[in-house]
C-alpha cells in the first residue's frame, strides 16, 4: 500500500493493528507504507533508491512464509520502474 492508502485512513487503528509499536511503525508523520496480507496490515516497509536500485526493507510485524515473501519481492520488482529505478533489491529484517 503507497502512504495514504484510503485503507490505512480508517478510524479504529487498534482494530487494524493491535500493537502499539507497530502502529507507530505504520503510521508515521511522513509516509504510512505499509502491506496487507490476507486484508490485515502485516509490516510497514520503506524504499529508497540509489541509483539505478530500489532498496527496499521491509519490517514484518510478524513472521512471514517464503511464498509471501517472494510474492512481496516481486511486487518490489514491479514498482521499481515507477520509483525511477531498473530493478529492486527487497530485504527483510526481522
Amino acid at each position: 500500500m503507497p502512504a495514504h492508502d484510503p485503507f490505512l485512513q480508517q478510524r479504529d487503528r487498534e482494530r487494524l493493528l493491535p500493537d502499539q509499536k507497530n502502529r507507530r511503525l505504520l503510521w508515521r508523520p511522513v509516509g504510512a507504507p505499509g502491506l496487507l496480507v490476507d486484508g490485515k496490515a502485516a509490516r510497514a516497509w520503506k524504499a529508497n533508491r540509489e541509483g539505478e536500485v530500489l532498496k527496499i526493507t521491509v519490517q514484518p510485524f510478524a513472521p512471514i512464509s517464503k511464498s509471501v515473501r517472494q510474492v512481496v519481492s516481486d511486487e518490489g520488482e514491479a514498482i521499481a520502474p515507477f520509483r525511477g529505478a531498473e530493478w529492486a533489491v527487497v530485504s527483510f529484517s526481522d
